[in-house]
C-alpha cells in the first residue's frame, strides 16, 4: 500500500470544484457533522463563548452549531478561500453572533486566541504533522477549552484503496490518543464504520469527485483506468446495484491540560 503525499494545492482545487455539489453528495460527513455535535454538548455544553471552527467548508457543521449551541463570536476557516460568501451567509443570519472568516492551510496560519471551542470535522486526515498542529490547538485555547473534531481512520475508503494501491495516512485510534494526551485530558475518543451504498462503481467515483474527497488524484481518468477500477469493484458487490463504499470516521472531545508539562 503507498502513502500519498499530501498536495495541499491539488486538495483545495479539488474541493473548489465540488463547492456546487458537496451538500447533495456529502451525507456520511453531514451524518458525522451531528454526531460529533451530539457528543460535544453531551459531554461540554452548548455555551460557548469563542469559536474557530477548521476546514468549516460548505458549512455543515457550522449551521448545526450556531443552532444548538449559544456563541458569542465564532470564526471560520477554509483552505478554499471561495467558501467565505455562504459560511458567512449561515453565521451571520443569527444577529447576535460576531461572525468572521479566515482563509488559509490551518496548519500553517495564526489560529485565533483564547478560543474556548475549537472544533472540526473531516478535514485532519488532509494535515501533514498533527502532533505539531495539536499543539498549535492548544496554545490557541483558553484554559480548560475544549477541542472537538471527526477525522477517519485506517479503514476509510477501504474498497477504493485495496483496488488503486494508495491512500493516505490515516492515523489509529491507539496513535491518536498517543497525540492526543500530550496536551489535552481525552473526554470521549471513539471510532465507527459507516458502510453506504450505491448503485455501481461508477456512481463511487463520482460521489468522491463531488464531495472532494478525491484529492489525491493529480491526473485524469482514462477509460482503461476507468473499466479497470469498474471490473474491480464488482469483488465487493453485495447484490446487483449494490456496490459498498466504507467510511471510518474517528470523534473526539478533548480539554485542555491547565499545565503543558502535564
Amino acid at each position: 500500500m503507498n502513502i500519498t503525499p499530501i498536495n495541499k494545492k491539488l486538495v483545495e482545487q479539488s474541493f473548489k470544484k465540488s463547492i456546487d455539489t458537496y451538500n447533495n453528495q456529502a451525507f456520511v460527513q453531514d451524518e458525522i457533522c451531528s454526531k460529533l455535535l451530539d457528543v460535544l454538548i453531551e459531554k461540554s455544553g452548548t455555551n460557548f463563548k469563542n469559536v474557530f471552527e477548521i476546514g468549516a467548508g460548505t458549512g455543515l457543521l457550522t449551521q448545526k452549531l450556531i443552532n444548538r449551541c449559544t456563541i458569542d463570536s465564532i470564526v471560520l476557516n477554509d483552505l478554499v478561500p471561495a467558501m467565505s460568501e455562504s459560511l458567512l451567509a449561515i453565521g451571520n443570519s443569527v444577529k447576535t453572533l460576531d461572525c468572521s472568516f479566515i482563509a488559509g492551510d490551518a496548519e500553517s496560519i495564526t489560529l485565533p486566541s483564547n478560543c474556548n471551542l475549537i472544533v472540526s470535522t473531516s478535514t485532519f486526515q488532509w494535515f501533514e504533522d498533527l502532533s505539531s498542529f495539536f499543539e498549535k490547538v492548544w496554545n490557541a485555547l483558553s484554559d480548560d477549552g475544549i477541542f472537538a473534531f471527526s477525522t477517519f481512520g485506517p479503514d476509510n475508503l477501504m474498497e477504493v484503496k485495496m483496488i488503486e494501491g494508495n491512500s493516505l495516512s490515516y492515523p489509529t485510534l491507539v496513535e491518536l490518543s498517543q497525540l492526543l494526551s500530550k496536551k489535552f485530558d481525552i473526554i470521549y475518543l471513539k471510532e465507527e464504520y459507516i458502510k453506504t451504498h450505491f448503485k455501481s462503481p461508477k456512481d463511487i467515483l463520482q460521489h468522491m469527485k463531488q464531495t472532494g474527497v478525491n484529492g489525491i488524484e493529480s491526473s485524469r481518468w482514462t477509460k482503461k483506468d476507468l473499466l479497470h477500477f469498474t471490473d474491480a469493484y464488482q469483488q465487493y458487490s453485495e447484490s446487483e446495484n449494490s456496490y459498498p463504499l466504507t467510511y471510518h470516521p474517528v470523534y473526539a472531545i478533548c480539554k485542555k491540560h491547565k499545565q503543558e508539562d502535564k
